[in-house]
């Protein structure tokens, strides 16, 4: 099958209208994600539940993949977009949640590879359990939705996955198999932008360094660098998820 090369000359265009847009009193910043179909996962709480607002408060309609339905399903419901509950180290659930997702909006135009579960322990305490269970959700569902959800959008000549991953690049002492399956997900990444550009869909990764979220209190209120204003810098990822997203200017 043959399928349209990415249009490289409009990515630098539609990143400097998105710069210079009107600002809203939330969102100084939009960029142009309106009416573009966005999949989240780990949508319900954190930093997922940040980008899921941040696209929807640009117009977007937001798919939301989580296991905690009851936080999941409310976001959906307040934000009018779609809750499907999803295991993402479950390839059933996974091809299921694509289904769903194309049978709502008929195309997925941004894919938010968020999942990830967090067991802190130091590296003679990790368990061969918690190092499996690590790295199927945070490695294998990366993997299993990328792959799953890039194969429609190359079908359609155009699309864009952002992968969160973390500042693993000194270590990351009493997280190890965390700092693992997040370098894992850098490889993956790099893979996948490389393969996929020819199909015009566009792969990127985020970096965040420490935030205090549900999944990581009990580990992050001992460290000195992270203070008070996690849910500011929850929101300031959102932003910078939705200016990775940016693939070119149209919305179809």
């Amino acid at each position: 099958m043959c399928l349209p090369k990415p249009d490289l000359a409009a990515v630098p265009a539609c990143y400097h209208a998105a710069m210079t847009s009107i600002p809203t009193e939330n969102h100084p910043v939009s960029f142009g994600h309106a009416g573009r179909v966005c999949l989240i996962t780990g949508a319900a709480q954190g930093i997922g539940a940040a980008c899921v607002r941040r696209f929807a408060a640009e117009g977007a309609h937001v798919v939301l993949a989580d296991v905690d339905d009851a936080r999941g399903a409310a976001l959906a419901a307040e934000l009018s977009g779609l809750y499907v509950h999803c295991d993402v180290g479950d390839k059933a659930q996974v091809d299921q949640l694509v289904r769903q997702a194309l049978d709502w909006q008929g195309r997925i135009d941004v894919l938010v590879n968020n999942a990830g579960i967090f067991r802190a322990a130091d590296f003679l305490d990790v368990t061969e359990e918690d190092f499996d269970a690590v790295l199927r959700v945070n490695v294998k569902g990366s993997f299993l939705v990328g792959q799953a959800v890039a194969r429609t959008m190359a079908q359609a000549g155009r699309g864009s996955v952002v992968n969160m991953t973390a500042d693993f690049r000194n270590g990351m002492p009493g997280m190890g198999h965390s700092g693992a399956a997040r370098a894992g997900m850098a490889n993956l990444t790099k893979t996948a932008a490389v393969e996929w550009a020819a199909s015009g869909v566009r792969v990127n990764a985020i970096s965040p360094g420490a935030i205090r979220t549900p999944a990581t209190n009990n580990r992050v209120r001992r460290c000195s660098c992270v203070g008070k204003s996690s849910a500011n810098k929850r929101e300031a990822i959102g932003g910078v998820v939705c200016q990775s997203a940016l693939n070119n200017c149209a919305n179809a």
